[in-house]
């Protein structure tokens, strides 16, 4: 007779022919803690539970290569800031850059501190007409990765709020520099070695 009581229970509490949207709708009502449980309970609920919708993020802050990987998964693809932080160079801090411009909903950057030099001046110009902000304080970007940052600011660039304090602008045609800066609501400029 419990066999029976059980195995009814569990015919009742199985959520395996449940839609797809019905728990969609259910994780909706959950916060990210209880979602990184709930991806654990079986692979059905794992991948329902990885739709990215269903993920909602602040600041998310990377700091080591793994972080990198972490990117990638398929719950952070609408994490909209990203704060990166620690020693990167060479193919990590290119693969960094990819991933965060594969971002879907990306619009706060903040690459402060971070030896910038090796990166293809390309990718960095990608980035740069992603994001609504971005924060590039101390970068040790090259002459050649200013002056395409600001050379590459497209008509479509999203921009709106940009902070490169002590990185070195003076081989930026100034105006081109002025063109970019105009269109922007807040700009921060502060020690890039320009002059009047």
């Amino acid at each position: 007779e419990q066999s029976v009581v059980a195995s009814e229970t569990s015919k009742l509490c199985d959520m395996s022919g449940m839609p797809t949207e019905v728990m969609l709708r259910i994780f909706r009502m959950l916060g990210n803690k209880d979602l990184t449980k709930v991806v654990l309970v079986c692979r059905r609920w794992r991948d329902v539970g990885q739709d990215p919708s269903l993920w909602i993020w602040g600041k998310v802050t990377v700091m080591r290569y793994y972080d990198v990987q972490m990117l990638g998964m398929k719950r952070l693809q609408h994490a909209q800031k990203i704060m990166v932080m620690g020693l990167w160079g060479g193919q990590k801090l290119e693969k960094l850059f990819r991933t965060v411009v594969g971002l879907h909903n990306l619009s706060y950057l903040c690459v402060s501190y971070i030896n910038l030099s090796s990166l293809k001046p390309e990718l960095l110009v990608t980035a740069v007409n992603k994001v609504e902000e971005l924060f590039m304080f101390n970068c040790q970007m090259t002459s050649k990765q200013a002056t395409a940052m600001f050379e590459g600011f497209s008509d479509t660039a999203k921009l709106r709020e940009l902070q490169i304090g002590s990185n070195n602008l003076s081989r930026v045609n100034k105006d081109t520099l002025a063109t970019v800066i105009n269109r922007l609501k807040t700009v921060h400029m502060s020690m890039t070695q320009l002059t009047g």
